[in-house]
């Protein structure tokens, strides 16, 4: 299975516990909010489950692949934002 992608972070989960994963996954996502492509492995369609609703609607970008010898990837990248709108009165010429 390919690792990250050069500037991404690899994260491995696979043989952590299904009971109390939450707050790791959590923290996964934390650094995907603040900025940060991630790359995690897991061998639990538990964190996968978690993760790919929890991390959309945090405000990530999640894609996924079917797992390959029982280990599921999941890439993590924060959505790219649109620009905020001028302030109302102001006029955006540009």
């Amino acid at each position: 299975m390919p690792g990250a992608e050069p500037g991404e972070r690899l994260i491995d989960l696979c043989g952590v516990p299904d009971a109390g994963f939450e707050q790791r996954a959590d923290a996964v996502i934390d650094v995907v909010v603040r900025g940060q492509s991630v790359t995690l492995l897991t061998d639990s369609d538990a964190v996968v489950r978690y993760v790919l609703p929890t991390a959309v609607a945090r405000g990530a970008q999640c894609r996924f692949a079917p797992p390959q010898n029982g280990v599921w990837r999941v890439d993590l990248a924060p959505r790219e934002r649109p620009a905020d709108p001028p302030p109302e009165g102001v006029i955006d010429i540009a």
